[in-house]
């Protein structure tokens, strides 16, 4: 009897030096803790829109809007993008997207962003003949340059040699246009005159003769004296 006490005492006392025993956590509190970690980091839902990247050689797809941001991978130009937020910086624009290279959703600088369905088929402009005035325009601006180089490096007043071919413009009313402001502007910068490339201003020279007629008169005068004169005038028109 006194051996079985002895042996029940050193049990309970055994006992109370070990602790309370360590508990297993549930399986639903381990679910629970699951849930709220993916709760904080949701996956994107179905996306708003759709684009397109355009940009050489690729675009930067952030894990921040900024471009001081880490840089997850880059998308190379007309890879398609789904887009699932966007969010103003300023005067730009950027937005949340994903691709089918990477698993990783990011942020891309939306400038670099065509967005489905936003792009308007461009109609080509119908090539338009310039007017007269412009061509007389056109003409001067080279005319003058000329001018002015011919004055320079002593190459005497040929508007003849400067302006060779014309404007190469077939349109009737451009090309006389452009060859009279030409004229007009060789004039103006080779004697210095200021620039004016009015075509109603008057006051320019006309285009000379481009044909360069000379002409050679023989002949005498009542007194008796002969001469023979080739001349060689600038005639205008």
């Amino acid at each position: 009897m006194k051996w079985f006490m002895t042996a029940l005492w050193l049990g309970l006392l055994a006992t109370a030096c070990q602790g309370p025993a360590s508990v297993s956590p549930e399986p639903e509190a381990l679910e629970l803790e699951a849930s709220a970690i993916e709760a904080t980091n949701p996956a994107p839902a179905t996306p708003i829109k759709t684009g397109t990247v355009q940009a050489q050689p690729s675009l930067r797809i952030h894990t921040a809007p900024g471009t001081n941001t880490p840089v997850i991978y880059a998308a190379p130009n007309g890879t398609q993008l789904d887009i699932f937020a966007e969010t103003a910086m300023g005067d730009s624009v950027w937005y949340q997207v994903g691709s089918n290279l990477s698993q990783d959703v990011g942020w891309a600088y939306g400038g670099n962003i065509v967005i489905d369905g936003d792009s308007t088929p461009v109609t080509p402009e119908q090539p338009t003949t310039p007017s007269p005035d412009q061509g007389y325009r056109d003409g001067y601006k080279l005319g003058y340059q000329d001018g002015q180089n011919f004055k320079q490096y002593n190459s005497g007043y040929n508007p003849d040699g400067a302006l060779q071919a014309g404007s190469g413009n077939p349109d009737p009313a451009y090309d006389p246009a452009y060859r009279k402001g030409f004229y007009a502007g060789f004039d103006a910068g080779y004697y210095g005159n200021p620039y004016n490339d009015n075509p109603n201003a008057g006051g320019g020279t006309s285009e000379p003769n481009v044909d360069n007629l000379t002409m050679t008169c023989v002949g005498s005068f009542s007194n008796g004296s002969r001469f023979n004169r080739q001349l060689h005038p600038r005639v205008w028109v």
